[in-house]
């Protein structure tokens, strides 16, 4: 039996010491934080310098000042002839920054055309951090909102954005995670039903579970 083409992928989640044992065997893909692919490399558990491709899914969120610096690092361990590639929906200027840094002459593929669809008009605003809350305050002043949905990125941001633009006078709530399941429910059924004008959230997967589960609209 012949086993050349086999390659072997390696998750990393959580605290699995178990898998780590893994790495001193041949691993073809790591897939991980980079944190722990820092710790692990430091540790001399994963050898990196041999590896020729990097991957960075969420370009714009592992390019942060909390990220960047451990990225730095790891690039640093790789083989020097390496390639990364950078997947991402916004490439703000961390990104081009990092990419005129370490990325000399890259090729971009711009997807946005063909992810587009008909009928949709999509725009982008470039704000700071405290412009946010008054930037949402001036889009539903001046646009006829009926309903919207808003991702946060952590459950404490979609509280607390959820409380500011109830305090400006709009109808919103929010959902998340980490409430229980008929708190969820009640929500929704209320967002569904137009009595909550805004809902902001922070994941996908849920709201568009029950977008395909239960007919609805909302412009």
């Amino acid at each position: 039996m012949n086993f050349q083409n086999i390659c072997f992928v390696l998750c990393l989640v959580g605290a699995n010491n178990v898998k780590c044992f893994r790495l001193y065997n041949t691993v073809h893909i790591i897939v991980a934080t980079p944190g722990r692919i820092l710790d692990l490399a430091s540790k001399k558990v994963a050898d990196l310098s041999k590896c020729q491709t990097i991957i960075m899914d969420e370009a714009d969120k592992l390019l942060s000042p909390e990220f960047q610096p451990v990225l730095e690092q790891i690039l640093a361990l790789c083989h020097k002839s390496h390639q990364i590639c950078m997947f991402s929906a916004t490439f703000p200027v961390t990104v081009k920054g990092f990419c005129q840094k370490f990325v000399p002459n890259p090729y971009s593929i711009n997807l946005m055309d063909e992810l587009t669809l008909r009928g949709i008009t999509q725009f982008y605003a470039y704000v700071e951090e405290r412009q946010k809350v008054h930037c949402l305050h001036t889009l539903f002043a001046k646009l006829e909102i009926n309903q919207s949905i808003i991702f946060c990125n952590s459950v404490n941001r979609v509280e607390l954005l959820a409380k500011k633009i109830t305090e400006l006078g709009y109808s919103c709530y929010y959902i998340h995670a980490k409430m229980q399941q008929n708190n969820r429910n009640r929500v929704f059924h209320e967002f569904r039903n137009g009595a909550t004008r805004h809902l902001v959230t922070s994941g996908t997967a849920n709201i568009m579970h029950r977008f395909h589960s239960e007919p609805f609209s909302c412009t």
